[in-house]
């Protein structure tokens, strides 16, 4: 995930964040972070409810992309379908990550993030 890469760097969260970028943070992402171990952690999650929300993809938009993808059998999982749909909701949104499966489907979906 991304978000690890950050937090190793200190200095907060936002200022590492692209700044010519409109960064998101999807509900699913946050809310698997906070269960984590966070360095700095009330700082972090302070940050994080900062940043604008992605949409959420609903339950059969997320089913219909599935399939039509297609997404299933590529060892992608659930919540990575719903971080798709996300993008793909979002008008010229694009998925930055590190999962190396997650990035090879955003790349066949043309919504991968490419830092400069």
């Amino acid at each position: 995930m991304i978000w690890a890469d950050f937090f190793g760097r200190g200095g907060g969260l936002l200022k590492a964040l692209p700044a010519d970028r409109k960064t998101t943070m999807h509900p699913f992402v946050q809310g698997g972070l906070s269960l984590g171990n966070l360095p700095h952690r009330a700082a972090l999650l302070a940050e994080m409810h900062l940043m604008p929300p992605a949409p959420v993809a609903e339950q059969r938009e997320v089913m219909s992309l599935i399939e039509s993808a297609p997404l299933h059998g590529i060892g992608v999982g659930y919540v990575d379908a719903h971080l798709i749909a996300s993008v793909l909701l979002t008008a010229s949104g694009t998925l930055w990550t590190n999962d190396k499966r997650l990035e090879v489907v955003a790349d066949r979906l043309g919504i991968a993030f490419k830092p400069a």
